[in-house]
């Protein structure tokens, strides 16, 4: 329990410095993490992933309020609305309304879970044999092709590609063998996953940012009663209710997650309510949180990631042991949901209810004055990781040029989103074992 605790309350903090910063997702927070992720076990490493995930949503809702800056990429409804409580200055009421919103929108995401789990573990029983697992990769690496860069098929292709080509190098999965090493013995370990990712998700990231002057609006508002959002908020509350349905079953599209719960809710509730901010913020807010809850479930039960911060969790999950083919433990795996899992993420949920709304303005002073460092500080970390990686590995140089090689490629196309890559790259070489397998079979 004590060991619990310590790793949600680690997620938690991580989670409102991600939420915070604009830029800095659940990805970049997991990627800066990983000398302690490396650590975890496998029920760690989902309470961390949960708590990281959930705070951030929560507090990506501050910036965007009270400075109209998204926090989290999923947080542009937020800003949108955010802008008419903030002339009136009731931020810290729609702040408020949000909070509640996010624990409304957990609590509906659970109970959606516990009716239909039984029903889903029976299906997935049935549907999903060996035979299917194949299917199932193809339809996450097909939706990329739509996901990423405007729809550019043959771009978004070739990507898939390259990052397929990358977790060839190395040994094979199936023969044993080393390969595509052309001569050189440290490709026989093949390419570091670390370097890789911060090339990829990073470095872009970095050249990109600009020293954007963050100026906090001093007012004279007060954080606004309890009692008062909450009569608001039961007053609106039809509108909490369309998001959380909405945002839980939309969070399940592979590619999107709560990208598209929040995308989805705040239109339909645009069409509902066109005048008035509340519902449409209401309704955006607990979305996300249903949402965040809900992509998870692909992943726990049947080891399917459908994200970017998934597919970065899914490699600490292999190198803690974890197996890929975890649709033949629905099971074992819905009892580490349900017992596990679900009573931390009320747990965070409210926590992080409380960040959100009472300290929000200290987050926000505190926002203003780190944000001058920020990139000093991403980059230092980001370099100190590789190096201890390195080191552990006994592989300093190895790892090193690679994070300079691939972080000038990433930043000579940072027009382009590389993701991709990444997402190829994690399944490779399990894709490749599957589809070896199939073809033996068929071809005997």
């Amino acid at each position: 329990m004590l060991e619990n605790f310590i790793v949600v309350m680690g997620g938690i903090i991580i989670g409102t410095f991600s939420g915070m910063m604009p830029g800095i997702g659940t990805s970049i927070s997991l990627i800066l993490s990983a000398p302690i992720l490396l650590h975890l076990d496998i029920t760690h490493l989902f309470l961390f992933f949960m708590s990281v995930l959930s705070t951030a949503q929560f507090i990506g809702t501050i910036p965007s309020i009270f400075l109209g800056i998204p926090g989290e990429s999923n947080s542009i409804p937020a800003v949108i609305e955010g802008t008419k409580f903030r002339k009136k200055k009731l931020s810290s009421l729609a702040i408020g309304l949000c909070a509640i919103g996010s624990v409304f929108g957990s609590i509906i995401a659970v109970g959606i879970t516990t009716i239909f789990l039984p029903f889903l573990n029976n299906f997935l029983t049935v549907f999903l044999k060996d035979n299917f697992r194949i299917i199932l990769y193809f339809i996450v690496l097909g939706s990329s092709l739509y996901v990423f860069n405007r729809q550019r098929f043959f771009l978004n292709f070739y990507l898939l590609l390259i990052g397929f080509g990358l977790s060839m190098i190395g040994p094979s999965t199936t023969s044993g063998t080393y390969r595509y090493t052309f001569g050189i013995e440290p490709l026989q370990n093949g390419i570091p996953f670390y370097p890789l990712i911060i090339s990829v998700m990073v470095a872009p990231i970095i050249f990109n940012s600009t020293n954007q002057n963050i100026v906090f609006y001093n007012s004279e508002e007060k954080i606004q009663s309890f009692w008062r959002v909450l009569i608001l908020f039961l007053r609106n509350i039809t509108a909490s209710i369309r998001g959380a349905i909405i945002g839980f079953f939309s969070a399940l599209v592979p590619g999107f997650g709560t990208l598209l719960s929040t995308t989805v809710s705040y239109t339909v509730e645009s069409k509902i309510n066109s005048s008035g901010p509340i519902k449409k913020i209401l309704s955006a807010e607990t979305a996300n949180n249903s949402g965040g809850f809900a992509m998870l479930l692909p992943l726990v039960l049947i080891g399917i990631p459908l994200t970017a911060s998934e597919f970065i969790l899914y490699n600490y999950l292999i190198e803690a042991g974890w197996s890929p083919f975890q649709f033949q433990n629905l099971e074992k795996n819905a009892v580490l949901l349900m017992q596990s899992l679900v009573p931390w993420f009320v747990f965070v949920n409210l926590v992080a209810l409380i960040i959100a709304w009472p300290l929000a303005k200290i987050l926000i002073h505190f926002l203003q004055k780190l944000k001058r460092h920020l990139n000093s500080l991403i980059t230092i970390i980001c370099i100190a990781t590789t190096i201890y990686l390195g080191l552990d590995n006994y592989q300093l140089f190895y790892y090193i040029s690679c994070l300079t090689l691939f972080s000038s490629i990433a930043i000579k196309f940072k027009e382009i989103n590389l993701t991709p890559i990444l997402f190829s790259f994690i399944l490779g070489n399990d894709l490749e074992f599957v589809i070896t397998r199939y073809i033996t079979l068929w071809t005997h």
